[in-house]
């Protein structure tokens, strides 16, 4: 499969056709060099994710890239995991739930982008793990924002925000309505 010079419409219909070699190998090729066949085969696989469970059994190759020094790695990690938290929920050892306090220290990397990534893809699996949204509400509510250049901060709070507010729907608080109005 050339996946280097896809379109964004190519995603779509390659993911619902992707064999089991062919989800091998975008994962082979999520740390390839190639920028282009890295990010195509990671949006391939985190839309594969959304609609099938096929990609969950590289779960540990996505924690390795979690705890990879890459940033790469790291961002390519945070989107598949959370995607595929759902499946792992299915299953005794529940991958997901052992690594959760690794995923959320991604924020606290002090790299923005990988901080508003991590913030963000929480809504993605916050809905399947209804037990974790106050341990998870509590850790945004107390992140430290002036770890962040200042020209950013706004939008890692609008982040914490929109995801607390995602929570709130979940669990009511009144630590999270206070800092949501706040």
């Amino acid at each position: 499969m050339e996946v280097k010079n896809i379109t964004r419409d190519d995603i779509n219909k390659l993911a619902n056709i992707l064999t089991k070699n062919e989800i091998k190998e975008l994962t082979y090729n999520l740390k390839n060099e190639n920028n282009n066949l890295r990010y195509n085969s990671f949006l391939i696989l985190r839309q594969r994710s959304k609609i099938k469970e096929d990609v969950y059994c590289y779960f540990d190759v996505f924690k390795e890239m979690l705890y990879s020094e890459n940033l790469y790695h790291k961002h390519i990690a945070i989107y598949l995991i959370a995607q595929n938290a759902k499946y792992s929920k299915k299953y005794k050892d529940n991958k997901f739930s052992f690594l959760l306090k690794g995923y959320l220290n991604c924020i606290d990397i002090k790299n923005y982008i990988l901080s508003r990534h991590t913030i963000q893809s929480i809504k993605i699996w916050i809905d399947y793990y209804p037990e974790y949204a106050k341990m998870v509400a509590y850790y945004l509510i107390n992140i430290n924002v002036n770890l962040y250049r200042k020209s950013g901060r706004e939008l890692i709070l609008f982040d914490i925000k929109q995801t607390l507010k995602k929570i709130n729907q979940i669990i009511e608080d009144d630590k999270i309505k206070s800092y949501i109005l706040s």
